[in-house]
C-alpha cells in the first residue's frame, strides 16, 4: 500500500537502480471497506513508473477493472483486463478471480504466451481478509525461490486455500485469513 505518488516514484527509482527481480506487484487499492487507499497521482504513477518494472502484476477483480475501466465478472472479462494490463508494461499479470461468475476461486494468468487458468474451489468463510496480499506474497517467496511462474502460483494457491481454511474472526467483521507459521506448498 504505497498510497502516494512520491512514495510509488521512490520504490520505482530504487527497483531501476538496483536490478531486483522478480518484483511481484500486488496494486492494493482500496481496502475492503471501500476506502481509497490510493491518491489520483499515486495510481498514475503505479501505472506509469512502477508497471514496466514488474515481472508479476496482481490485481484482483475490482482492481483490474479500477486500472482498465474493463468490467471483470468472468474468465473472459479477466482475460481482457489482463491483457490491457500487461500493455502497460508488467512481463505478466494474475487476475485474482475469487468472485468471478461462473468460476469463484480461478485466477487468470496472462502472459506473453496467452492466458491460463488456475482453478480453485470456492472456500465458503467470510474469513478472507488479506487473502489477495498472502497469495502475492507467497508466490514471491516461490519466484525467488526459482519456481516457474505457473508452479509459483499453484503453490501459492495452495497456500493461501489452507490460510482461508485456517482463517477466524479477530473482532467485528469479516475474519482474516491465517497463515500456518512454518507452512510449505
Amino acid at each position: 500500500m504505497l498510497g502516494t505518488a512520491a512514495v510509488v516514484r521512490e520504490v520505482a527509482r530504487e527497483l531501476r537502480d538496483e536490478d531486483r527481480r522478480p518484483f511481484v506487484c500486488d496494486p492494493v487499492l482500496a481496502a475492503s471497506s471501500g476506502e481509497d487507499l490510493f491518491e489520483r497521482e499515486g495510481v498514475e504513477a503505479l501505472q506509469n513508473e512502477l508497471f514496466p518494472l514488474v515481472t508479476l502484476l496482481t490485481p484482483n477483480a475490482d482492481e483490474a477493472r479500477a486500472l482498465t475501466g474493463i468490467e471483470v465478472r468472468t474468465v473472459e472479462d479477466a482475460i481482457r483486463a489482463g491483457e490491457a494490463l500487461r500493455k502497460r508494461g508488467p512481463e505478466s499479470v494474475l487476475v485474482k478471480g475469487g468472485h468471478l461468475s461462473g468460476s469463484p476461486g480461478t485466477d487468470v494468468l496472462v502472459t506473453e504466451g496467452g492466458p491460463r487458468l488456475f482453478p480453485g474451489g470456492w472456500i465458503d468463510t467470510p474469513h478472507t481478509h488479506g487473502t489477495g496480499c498472502v497469495l502475492s506474497a507467497a508466490i514471491a517467496a516461490h519466484l525467488a525461490l526459482g519456481s516457474s511462474p505457473a508452479e509459483a502460483i499453484a503453490a501459492a494457491k495452495r497456500f493461501t486455500a489452507d490460510a482461508i481454511r485456517r482463517g477466524g474472526r479477530v473482532g467485528a467483521g469479516p475474519g482474516s485469513v491465517v497463515p500456518a507459521p512454518g507452512s510449505r506448498s
